[in-house]
């Protein structure tokens, strides 16, 4: 009996406790929406800039890639879709679309339809790294993860971008 009632003591407690152990954070996958936050160079990590600058990529679990920015208090923005995939730690990028209403500044890189981009990758924490080089020499972008690419933030949804 003593030993019947122990038990439901146990799990009792662990009911009302829950877990001994709490389970880690799942780790951000590539597949979500990350904003531009700033850049690594010879050693030192410096801050995004320009603070009105917002920029953000967005992977698709369907392999659909949406790249959008602009400048907060301007006109003008700059979008285009690619179709990405990933093999280890780097990204193919292949660019479909830029739209035609990008304003005059927008040089996002994406490039001709059809053009293919091979970029290296990490994931550090909840930063998304791509590793480019300036002058010879090391230059990682850096994005935050703000967040699950979601149905309803896909470039499909009218209502996702202002249409």
């Amino acid at each position: 009996m003593k030993t019947k009632l122990g038990l439901l003591v146990f799990f009792l407690l662990a009911l009302v406790t829950g877990p001994l152990h709490a389970a880690p954070a799942p780790r951000p996958l590539i597949e979500s929406q990350w904003q531009y936050d700033g850049f690594f160079y010879d050693g030192v990590r410096y801050p995004n800039p320009n603070p009105d600058l917002v920029l953000v990529f967005t992977f698709y679990d369907d392999g659909l890639g949406w790249f959008y920015w602009y400048r907060k208090n301007e006109k003008g923005f700059c979008e285009s879709l690619q179709t990405f995939e990933v093999d280890g730690d780097v990204l193919r990028e292949r660019s479909l679309w830029e739209n035609p209403l990008n304003g005059m500044n927008c040089s996002d890189g994406a490039g001709p339809a059809d053009e293919i981009s091979v970029t290296q990758f990490s994931i550090e924490g909840e930063e998304l790294r791509l590793h480019l080089e300036l002058d010879g020499r090391p230059f990682l972008y850096i994005l935050k993860y703000i967040g699950q690419a979601t149905p309803a933030s896909h470039p499909e949804d009218q209502e996702a971008h202002g249409k």
